[in-house]
């Protein structure tokens, strides 16, 4: 029975590398295939005549491959170069595809609210970042993970984003007009929500503790 909790976070874990993996990989993939001129997002991302197109989805892409690293326990203790490593271009990532996202928002398909929630998606993830680099500047690691942690979640809204559509588009036979403006809160709200949750518990402090010597 003991050995239950750790196979759940193992899967757990799994099946986020799979899908972090996996969106990054399609949104890169995205940018090298002909638009469909009869979709709507194709057809919106293709009148966009600046690099944000292209910014936001290949550095967002490079973000979200690295979370996973950012997340190892494992390759914090072991490999502490290695994560300062992935964590800076992490940064840089995150700063590029956070500015281009927010010249992006104006152009959201349905509505003021789709436009609203991508734009409030942005600037918090670029602030919750640019804190998190601000802690581990005064060597304050703890609060830096825990800032990071919340980066990361709303990094992860990419894939919330494409779960809520697939189950509400293509599962639920929802119309797409009713869906993506729900989508566009949800992924990054439900994210946070749980992210809070895992950072408030008795042993959240200690989970996302950093060596002294990191």
């Amino acid at each position: 029975m003991s050995a239950l909790p750790t196979i759940g976070r193992f899967a757990v874990r799994l099946v986020y590398l799979v899908l972090a993996l996996g969106v990054a990989a399609y949104a890169v993939r995205y940018l090298f295939r002909w638009p469909n001129p009869f979709n709507a997002f194709d057809v919106s991302f293709a009148v966009v005549q600046h690099l944000s197109v292209p910014g936001h989805f290949f550095f967002g892409a490079l973000a979200l491959a690295l979370t996973p690293v950012q997340l190892s326990e494992r390759v914090r203790r072991r490999w502490p170069r290695a994560h300062r490593l992935s964590g800076l271009i992490y940064l840089i990532a995150v700063f590029i595809a956070g500015i281009c996202a927010l010249r992006l928002a104006p152009s959201a398909q349905f509505g003021v609210l789709p436009k609203l929630g991508f734009l409030i998606l942005g600037s918090l993830w670029l602030s919750f970042t640019a804190y998190a680099w601000q802690r581990v500047l005064v060597r304050d690691y703890s609060g830096h993970a825990r800032w990071m942690m919340r980066s990361i979640a709303l990094t992860a809204s990419a894939v919330t984003l494409r779960l809520i559509l697939g189950l509400g588009a293509a599962w639920a036979g929802q119309p797409m007009s009713l869906v993506y403006p729900f989508a566009a809160w949800a992924c990054w709200l439900i994210n946070l929500a749980l992210c809070e949750w895992w950072l408030r518990r008795p042993s959240g402090k200690r989970s996302v503790s950093f060596p002294r010597s990191a």
